[in-house]
């Protein structure tokens, strides 16, 4: 082995020194000779404390590590650069320091040191530790604090705290789990390395399970938010607090700021309005609602007041709205029941029954009659599947079923119709349109029409087509002839989202050779068709 020519580590010997101590003294150098600090001689001076050892410090041992010409890893001589990382040898040492014979924990002379898995950055002396190894060391006085931490890992296996009866136990061998929490989940720790380091936890004392706040994070917990697209959450910088702000700061004093308004309101799907009405009463002690009532009108007043209300008190709304007075909106009631889930259903009946004092299911016992009563009675049960897996066979026993309770014999009986159409999903259905087509030449919406009339026909016809395509027609049907059904336009706009409102303007436009957009801003005005194109942007 080649001899340094001069510097640091010692020569001949290793570390620690031979006896004679270590450094040799020089004559004039440092340290002071007779008298001075340290005594020459040995160092530290024999009979002192420690006591010296024969073979100088610490006491060496056969096949000890690391291999002679040095302890520990040769470093750099004193003023050169302190590479990173340390050299080879590794860390912690085996057997070194704390004092080889009775260290914490002991150590075998020849155990192996594992290399790293796949660390971050591979280190010599890996990770994890070896068994019962003493636990990482901190850098030495004066040198830069790193990141990442030095060798052994973070958290250290079988380190501190103290290895045997640690928190929590660790096995030599076992892999160290990702973090069971965490916001946003990190793979292969920091930074991602296949499996490599293992996610980061929460500084010691830091509150556990808090999601981190960002611009797009809000404190205040919503109401739920049911039958709409599952596209909720916002895609860009969102405040609700900021927002609410706003708003009261377009409606205060004179005159009302109808542009900020359609800006703020326009552009948000229906959860975050409702996060935005929240924070609006909890700073101003006012509902959001009773202030665009007092601040605009009309058709306008009416969208706003729509769209900052939870979908299924919109829809409890809207049936209140079909069944009050002389004579009953039937069609509203198709729009509510037949496109509307069984968790809908329940929470409408329960608004309902709270805000009108009376039960639905009675008010609609009242309201209609005949098979279209039986049809919606059966819907208010919210009972109807909706499992979008089909099996094929049950449809076509349900289309067969069908095809002899209308076209085989004379009459319809009404009871096999009602009992099929509201228990099946619309999937379901389809796959009965399906066979109907193809063993009778003719969609079972055909059939429909050729057995029923009237209302009756018009919910079976309901509860036979996808969301997107009902409203599609709806939409025309309100847009289409002379004037506007600016109540079905309100409602439809006001409980669906950015997401589904495209879709149904796609399958709009598909259907009737022009845009949803474009017939909307023909048949409205004002500040209200500024809104409702906004809806659909």
């Amino acid at each position: 082995m080649s001899q340094p020519p001069y510097g640091y580590p010692p020569q001949q010997g290793g570390y620690p020194p031979a006896q004679g101590g270590y450094p040799p003294p020089q004559q004039g150098g440092y340290p002071p000779q007779q008298g001075g600090y340290p005594p020459v001689g040995n160092y530290p001076p024999q009979g002192g404390y420690p006591p010296q050892q024969q073979g100088g410090y610490p006491p060496q041992q056969q096949a000890a590590y690391p291999p002679q010409g040095g302890y520990p890893p040769q470093q750099p001589a004193y003023g050169a650069p302190q590479g990173y990382p340390p050299q080879q040898g590794g860390y912690p040492p085996q057997g070194g320091y704390p004092p080889a014979q009775g260290g914490y924990p002991p150590q075998q002379p020849t155990a192996a040191y594992p290399p790293a898995p796949q660390g971050y950055p591979p280190q010599q002396g890996g990770y994890p530790p070896a068994p019962g190894g003493f636990p990482p060391q901190q850098p030495a006085y004066g040198a830069p604090q790193g990141y990442p931490p030095q060798q052994g890992g973070y958290p250290p296996q079988g380190g501190y705290p103290p290895a045997q009866g640690g928190y929590p136990p660790q096995q030599p061998t076992a892999a160290y789990p990702p973090a069971p929490q965490g916001y946003p989940p990190q793979q292969g720790g920091y930074p991602p390395a296949p499996g490599g380091f293992p996610p980061q936890q929460p500084a010691y004392g830091a509150p556990i399970g808090v999601v981190q706040q960002t611009t797009t994070t809000t404190t205040s917990a919503a109401p739920p938010v049911v039958g709409v697209a599952p596209l909720l959450m916002s895609t860009g910088p969102f405040d609700p607090r900021r927002d609410a702000e706003t708003l009261r700061a377009a409606m205060k004093g004179l005159g009302t700021d109808e542009k900020m308004i359609i800006r703020i309101l326009g552009c948000r799907n229906p959860h975050e309005r409702l996060l935005i009405a929240q924070q609006f009463e909890a700073i101003y002690r006012k509902p959001l609602e009773k202030a665009l009532d007092s601040e605009t009108s009309g058709n306008f007043c009416k969208l706003l007041k729509r769209l900052v209300r939870p979908i299924h008190m919109v829809k409890s709304d809207y049936l209140h709205d079909a069944m009050v007075g002389i004579g009953t909106k039937d069609r509203w009631l198709i729009d509510v029941f037949t496109q509307s889930t069984n968790a809908e259903i329940r929470l409408i009946t329960q608004q309902y029954n709270v805000d009108h004092r009376e039960d639905l299911e009675s008010r609609v016992k009242s309201e209609t009659s005949g098979n279209f009563r039986k049809t919606l009675l059966e819907l208010c049960k919210a009972r109807r599947d909706e499992n979008p897996y089909v099996d094929e066979r049950s449809a076509d026993i349900d289309a067969q079923t069908i095809y002899k309770a209308g076209e085989k014999k004379w009459g319809t009986d009404d009871s096999t119709f009602v009992g099929i159409f509201t228990s099946r999903s619309v999937w379901h259905l389809q796959a009965v349109d399906k066979w109907y087509r193809k063993n009778r030449g003719k969609s079972v919406l055909d059939a429909i029409r050729n057995e029923t009339s009237g209302d009756y026909c018009s919910a079976l016809l309901g509860l036979n087509k996808t969301r997107d395509v009902y409203f599609a027609e709806r939409l025309h049907e309100c847009l289409a002839g002379i004037g506007t059904n600016d109540n079905t336009l309100i409602y439809i706009l006001a409980i669906h989202d950015k997401p589904t409102l495209k879709q149904i303007s796609n399958l709009y436009s598909t259907k009737y050779g022009h845009s949803l957009e474009h017939d909307v801003r023909d048949d409205t005005s004002g500040d209200y068709k500024t809104l409702l194109t906004e809806l659909l942007r």
